[in-house]
């Protein structure tokens, strides 16, 4: 009888790590961003045909920019009701974000190209203490319930979530809008862990160290603002590829 090598089978498999709500790892960021636009155009068909209307925010951070493209070329998106959808802007910093506002990127990648009704965009006219408290407003007298339907969110190296850093006034703050001076002006963590449904995009190896802190759920939001984020009456869910996951190896 032949003897065996000796040497074992390395197989690895994509780690899941043991993150708040929902975890979705995919082996590509491409897959990651399929699984986002999949839920996200089924949670908005459903929200339409149960309530007539899809209240939708994003966040219009760079690193989103790839699923933000996504949505108007993708033909999976074309169920994406943008006839019945309100269009909200998470955060934007003007002219301290890189690439210029947030606003104007969202304005120019699915404001021009979707359809949506003018009436139903609800992007920020500037970044001060006059636009967060325009925004704030607005937001008040759109949503009947007072609840967002669907947040997109992403979250990098060091946990900063809707362009707020560790010890940013803004995370205590009781108000559904406010305007900080590094961040801009940002929706706060009451209004959007009101919302029904909350993703979260994390990509990339230089988010992993991030990630594994997320899970050991020993930092509060002071420390690590994405950990800030807790949709109590709604879903939370994350979509990771394996650089931002990790892998597990074994035979």
């Amino acid at each position: 009888m032949p003897e065996r090598s000796g040497h074992a089978l390395d197989i690895s498999r994509p780690l899941v790590p043991a993150l708040p709500g929902e975890v979705h790892v995919a082996l590509t960021t491409d897959l990651a961003i399929d699984h986002v636009i999949t839920d996200l155009v089924l949670h908005a068909v459903r929200c339409v045909e149960d309530r007539g209307t899809f209240h939708l925010a994003l966040s219009g951070e760079r690193a989103l920019a790839p699923l933000l493209d996504r949505l108007m070329y993708d033909p999976d998106c074309r169920r994406l009701p943008w006839h019945r959808t309100h269009l909200w802007l998470v955060h934007d910093r003007g002219d301290l974000g890189v690439g210029g506002s947030a606003s104007r990127r969202l304005d120019e990648t699915i404001v021009g190209h979707s359809g949506i009704p003018a009436s139903q965009v609800h992007l920020p006219g500037g970044c001060d203490v006059d636009a967060a408290e325009a925004c704030e407003h607005d937001l008040r007298a759109s949503l009947e319930d007072g609840r967002l339907d669907h947040v997109l969110l992403g979250t990098g190296a060091g946990g900063t979530v809707v362009g707020l850093a560790a010890g940013s006034p803004l995370l205590g703050a009781s108000r559904l809008v406010g305007h900080d001076p590094d961040a801009g002006l940002t929706m706060t963590l009451p209004l959007i862990n009101t919302a029904r449904v909350v993703q979260v995009l994390v990509t990339g190896e230089a988010s992993r160290a991030t990630v594994h802190r997320i899970a050991e759920r020993g930092d509060p939001p002071e420390v690590l603002p994405i950990t800030g984020i807790d949709p109590a009456a709604g879903e939370l869910h994350w979509y990771l590829d394996v650089g931002a996951s990790g892998e597990v190896r074994g035979d």
